[in-house]
């Protein structure tokens, strides 16, 4: 047994994990290292005596309790050289220089106080200004002048960012690939589709500052203005920047994020295949990276593919037919004698339905530029009629739409009027052909009709139920009825619908349904519903089954993302790369702080050691160029965050200062103390909590 699990285990796989774990350990003690370095190296330039430098905290730790508690060591190695200690500490959440005078201890402030004070005079101290009548041993870091600390305390800072740079020239020089910003999707009614972002446009700009990559996107619109952020995009189509305001939806979660509503465009390389689709059968034969070439539509010409764009247009334009894909296979591929091209059949993919018809509710949004806009629909308009015939069904409208490619339709709608009324109106509109699907996938998403370019609502209350569906057997109660809560068996916890009277909520219908094409049929759906709003909840149980007349267009293959490579061309270009990095990784943690102390942002947004540690690991396995960015902005982050006017941190240690330079005598030592006190609970309290943070994040 044992010697078969041995042979199971892929040490290639392995060693990479270990290597990985290595390199994420040595970098991350790196930054820690750089930034004590430079209080070690300055102090020491100062004659202040250094007793210790480590990185890791040296704490005695005891397994276990009482008397059965087995002691640990407190460092993991140690060795004297000359005065000072040098060791690496068996708790790695940092490190610290000890200074003769200076300790950011408070337990132990008052004794350091005391033993860099000298009973007898030993010369003169050299200006020195002390709290007490005493004389300081000249080697105490309380010993030196304002000017001198001041230039220990931040020297740490300086590394940090000095490094911060160096990180980023070495990772330049290197290589970094970065997904593109230019736009794959734009989420149906929120921030990107009402101000007329599209799919291909390429973000260029935002709030002026120049973009390139989607991460950078993602930072702009989280830290920016949550009432106007103005975005510049190349348009495939147009020469020039075409300038954009958005006004960012916050993220209806305790996270309080912005959001615009878009994500990174794809390529035609395969990434991997969703379980419970059509797909799901070539797994095995699917090599990551192999490229889609050609895909011919059963019983008609092979369409040629270039990029992510066709596959798209010729999945949505034949959703109900097989379809056989040739795939390139990648280079790289680990299959022996495979062939360099292949080709498969993959079957279309019939949506999962319970068979419940509901009600269309109020348009929500209207596309700039998109054939409904400028026709006179307004937001809060309903849909009567399109052609003279009520919607079936209000979830299959724009695969009806789709299928009358350029056509035109009538449509008549009701709006209400301020007095109360009702007014019917019928609008002609020229469709377009859409050439992609929309998706609802975030919370809120209302219904998308793209041949349309509008948005409406959908209310989860029962119209009529499909017959020979789950729901059949349950006509009679369920019709009338509004769907409260929904839960995927054997999930624990029910989702709650709060989309009802067209209100924006957290889980809506058209989420659900997209939510169901993920699980497999036959899987047990458990509905709560009230025959009317004052009656009680009653529940109903139904197996979810595939649709043989609604089949949608995706067939299970997940795209790579659209990816470059930043490189320098020289170390001068490096340099200024770095320049620009370095100086927006340092912005980036200032514009965060601030949103936090606005409340535009949750503190569930930060992060602790573990955080760091799997964003540390992903960014390895990434490469080294991705690493290295990485701790070019963990280095900027450590050196603002060291910089706050906290006591206990730098930046406490420089106000002191500051302090003590203006009125010419140094704070009381029983009010540092105190304030040290504070601030090292304040770091603590901050820490168990990060900490808790992160665990939940595990679960």
């Amino acid at each position: 047994m044992l010697l078969q699990l041995i042979a199971a285990v892929d040490f290639g796989t392995v060693m990479s994990w270990i290597g990985v774990i290595l390199q994420v350990a040595a970098g991350l003690g790196l930054v820690i290292f750089v930034h004590e370095l430079g209080h070690f190296l300055v102090a020491k330039a100062c004659g202040v005596k250094c007793e210790k430098f480590y990185i890791g905290f040296d704490v005695p730790i005891k397994l276990g309790w009482g008397r059965w508690g087995i002691p640990l060591p407190a460092s993991l190695w140690k060795r004297q050289w000359g005065e000072t200690e040098y060791g690496i500490g068996i708790i790695p959440l940092g490190g610290y220089v000890k200074m003769l005078g200076q300790d950011d201890n408070p337990a132990n402030a008052e004794e350091e106080i005391e033993r860099s004070k000298l009973k007898s005079a030993e010369g003169d101290t050299e200006a020195v200004s002390a709290p007490q009548e005493e004389e300081i041993d000249p080697r105490s870091y309380r010993a030196k002048s304002v000017p001198q600390r001041m230039a220990i305390i931040s020297a740490g800072v300086v590394m940090n960012v000095i490094f911060a740079f160096i990180f980023a020239i070495i990772a330049y020089l290197i290589g970094v690939p970065y997904t593109t910003s230019t736009v794959g999707a734009v989420v149906p009614g929120q921030a990107g589709y009402r101000a007329g972002i599209q799919r291909a446009d390429r973000i260029r700009e935002i709030d002026g500052k120049g973009i390139y990559a989607f991460e950078q996107v993602l930072n702009g619109i989280v830290l920016g203005n949550k009432d106007r952020i103005p975005v510049k995009v190349k348009r495939p189509s147009v020469e020039e920047l075409v300038s954009i305001d958005v006004k960012p939806d916050a993220l209806n979660d305790e996270r309080k994020r912005q959001m615009i509503g878009i994500s990174s465009a794809h390529t035609n390389a395969i990434h991997h295949v969703l379980d419970n689709t059509p797909a799901a059968k070539i797994k095995d034969m699917l090599t990551e990276g192999d490229r889609v070439i050609k895909i011919q539509p059963k019983g008609g010409k092979p369409l040629p593919v270039e990029s992510y764009w066709d596959i798209e247009a010729i999945l949505v334009r034949h959703p109900d037919v097989p379809l056989t894909f040739t795939f390139e296979r990648n280079k790289n591929t680990k299959k022996p004698d495979a062939e360099p091209t292949y080709s498969v059949e993959i079957e279309p993919n019939p949506v999962r339905e319970l068979g419940l018809v509901v009600e269309m509710g109020k348009i929500s949004a209207i596309e700039p530029g998109s054939p409904a806009d400028g026709k006179g629909l307004r937001r809060g308009d309903r849909i009567y009629k399109i052609d003279g015939n009520v919607p079936s069904d209000p979830m299959q409208v724009a695969e009806l739409l789709r299928q009358k490619a350029s056509g035109s339709v009538d449509l008549e709608i009701v709006r209400q009027e301020e007095s109360g009324g009702e007014v019917k109106e019928v609008i002609p509109i020229l469709l377009r052909e859409p050439t992609w699907q929309d998706q609802s996938l975030y919370s809120g998403t209302p219904y998308s009709v793209p041949a349309l370019g509008l948005t409406y609502h959908v209310i989860p209350k029962v119209n009529d139920v499909v017959q020979g569906s789950p729901a059949d057997a349950h006509r009679e109660s369920l019709i009338g009825s509004e769907i409260v809560k929904a839960q995927f068996k054997p999930l624990k916890e029910p989702i709650e619908f709060g989309l009802t009277n067209d209100k924006r909520s957290r889980h809506n219908w058209p989420m659900f349904i997209e939510a169901l094409q993920s699980l497999p049929a036959g899987t047990t759906i458990k509905l709560w519903y009230r025959a009317k709003p004052s009656s009680e909840m009653e529940t109903v149980e139904l197996e979810l089954a595939n649709s043989d007349k609604w089949f949608n267009p995706m067939r299970g293959f997940v795209f790579d993302s659209e990816r470059e490579i930043k490189k320098a061309d020289s170390i001068g270009e490096a340099i200024k790369l770095a320049v620009v990095k370095t100086k927006q990784s340092l912005m980036l943690v200032f514009s965060f702080l601030n949103k936090l102390r606005r409340q535009e942002l949750s503190m569930s947004m930060l992060g602790g050691p573990i955080t760091i540690a799997r964003a540390a690991g992903h960014y390895a396995f990434a490469g080294m160029g991705p690493f290295l960015i990485f701790l070019t902005m963990l280095s900027a982050n450590l050196a603002v965050l060291n910089f706050l006017p906290i006591p206990v941190l730098d930046g406490g240690h420089m106000v002191f200062l500051i302090l003590e330079g203006i009125f010419r005598r140094p704070v009381s030592d029983k009010v540092v103390i105190i304030m040290h006190w504070i601030g090292l609970l304040l770091i603590l309290s901050l820490m168990i909590y990060v900490v808790g943070l992160d665990i939940s994040r595990l679960f």
